[in-house]
Formats: structure tokens, sequence, C-alpha cells
């Protein structure tokens, strides 16, 4: 009975988000997520390991990560971007798959992180015959890198209205960023702070 209350809700917020998207209400997000109360490590240093595709984002991209680097900086996070090539679904040699493997692994090496969150686009839905976006789905997840166990994990649906003002990438990062800090993910740096 619980899963069919979920699916309702995780539909509901699809639906909702999707709206607001086409209504022309600027860019909008919906993150349902859960969070491993035993987790008690405190973040201060994290690694993201992006894996876009075609990072529908596209010029609000680099908006993202300004943005999201700044509001986890006034909570005492560092953080390390690393961009994941798509892998190509008919290649026969999985040789620059295991070499990108190797790269993220010395990058994250050398940035010494106690977090990798990975972060990917899911779902796309585009409108009409400019095949434009006007709904990113993403999974996210928080790692804690000394075990490389999951601590907290998201679905985050970002509907995008690219005529109207405002920023998808500010919006992206914002809500992210209060969502963790709501769910103590961000335990030095609680709601409302910032």
């Amino acid at each position: 009975m619980k899963m069919k209350a979920m699916r309702a809700n995780v539909y509901f917020g699809f639906v909702l988000a999707l709206l607001l998207a086409v209504s022309g209400c600027g860019p909008t997000s919906i993150i349902y997520a859960t969070k491993d109360s035993s987790h008690t490590n405190e973040m201060k240093r994290l690694f993201v390991a992006e894996d876009l595709g075609t990072n529908h984002l596209g010029e609000y991209h680099q908006s993202y990560r300004r943005n999201f680097t700044q509001r986890l900086g006034e909570c005492g996070v560092a953080v390390e971007f690393f961009s994941l090539a798509k892998p190509d679904p008919l290649a026969l040699d999985d040789s620059r798959a295991r070499a990108q493997q190797r790269e993220e692994g010395a990058a994250i090496g050398k940035f010494g992180p106690d977090a990798v969150m990975q972060v990917s686009e899911v779902f796309l839905k585009t409108d009409g015959p400019l095949r434009r976006p006007v709904v990113v789905e993403y999974g996210v997840r928080l790692l804690d890198a000394s075990n490389a166990k999951p601590f907290w994990q998201a679905e985050m649906t970002l509907g995008l209205n690219m005529t109207d003002f405002g920023d998808p990438g500010v919006v992206l990062a914002d809500d992210l960023v209060t969502k963790w800090k709501k769910d103590g993910v961000l335990k030095s740096c609680p709601v409302g702070s910032h």
C-alpha cells in the first residue's frame, strides 16, 4: 500500500512540475529524497561526478556549478566537479569507460572528499516540434567516501521554461542545497542560514 502511495506522489509531483514548467512560471524543481538516519559524518569536501548525458541545462550548467559551489561554500563545504562522458551503448570495447573510471578515481584521490555526489540525467520531456526540453529528471546520490555507502538519494525533477525570467541552473543548485539543509545533510548549516 505504501508503494502505491509513493508512486502516486511521484506521479503527482511529475505532473505538477510539468504543468508549472509549461505554464510560464519559470524554472521549478521538486525533490523526493531518502536519507540514512544512521549517517552522522559531517560533509566538508564534496566530489561531484556528473553524468548529464546531453546536459539539458545547456548554458545554465555553469550558473548551476557556480551557485552550487557558492551556496555550499557558505556552509563550509569545498566542491570539486568531474564530468563523465556518456558511454557509447554500441561500443564493443569498454576501454574508454575503464579509462574514465581510473581518471575519476585519481581525481577523487587527489581531492580527498568525505562525500561523493553522483548526479545523472534519467528522464527528459520535450515540447512540440522544437524539441525544447521542458522537464528534466535527475537521479542524485550522496556516498560516504570512506566506505562508498549511499547516505542520501533523490529524484529531482526540474521544470524548464526558457521563455520566462529565471535561471534553471540557479534553481537546481538552490533547491538542492536547501533540501540538504532540511534533511540534515549539512549539519553545520541549518535551514535559514545563509
